[in-house]
């Protein structure tokens, strides 16, 4: 058709039936004139690439999959601590959606109190871990707490990223609160009767 080159992948049988790919490339074969008279063709057997990219759809697709349905945040922050990644648990515990959250520094939505603890987490050494629960201010403005787990790593051309899961521990604080306050009203009591 005039083509400078054209290539193809066409799935084929071998003589026992195991399927077998192949790319075929054609380059056409010009006269003086420069008309087409024929064509090279190159057949070159390219099963174990396609294996190895059905491998590979498989994985990512595994692997959003389980990113997706985890019950915690998971996260990667750039080297000024914003938002490059989020997974859509975001949406239940902050409130915002993904794309609100994506370009925005983490700080933004620690409580005013915990910054300094978030602080240190930046000055964390390469392969370094930060494991700390700190208050969280959600979309509708209300405190919740979250444990969160960070690595830090740098890759071959020098770019720092945070990497991290960030756990609800809301419920579980609210219980400690009431248990404390609880304790705390029982040695009163105790106290009061003289017991």
């Amino acid at each position: 058709r005039g083509e400078d080159r054209a290539v193809s992948e066409r799935l084929r049988f071998d003589k026992f039936g195991k399927p077998t790919w192949l790319q075929h490339t054609a380059t056409p074969i010009r006269d003086e004139k420069g008309e087409i008279i024929g064509a090279s063709e190159l057949i070159v057997d390219i099963t174990q690439r396609k294996h190895t990219e059905e491998w590979l759809r498989d994985s990512q697709r595994m692997y959003r999959n389980l990113v997706e349905q985890v019950p915690d945040m998971i996260f990667c922050l750039d080297q000024s601590g914003k938002f490059v990644f989020v997974n859509t648990e975001v949406e239940n515990f902050l409130g915002y959606s993904v794309h609100d959250v994506l370009e925005t520094p983490l700080k933004e939505y620690v409580a005013p109190q915990d910054q300094e603890k978030l602080d240190a987490m930046f000055g964390l050494k390469p392969e370094g871990i930060w494991d700390e629960e700190v208050g969280i201010l959600d979309s509708a403005g209300d405190r919740k707490f979250a444990r969160i787990r960070c690595k830090v790593t740098v890759n071959e051309e020098g770019t720092v990223t945070y990497e991290g899961v960030m756990r609800d521990r809301t419920a579980r604080r609210k219980l400690e609160e009431d248990l404390k306050a609880s304790k705390t009203a029982l040695v009163e009591k105790i106290k009061k009767q003289g017991i």
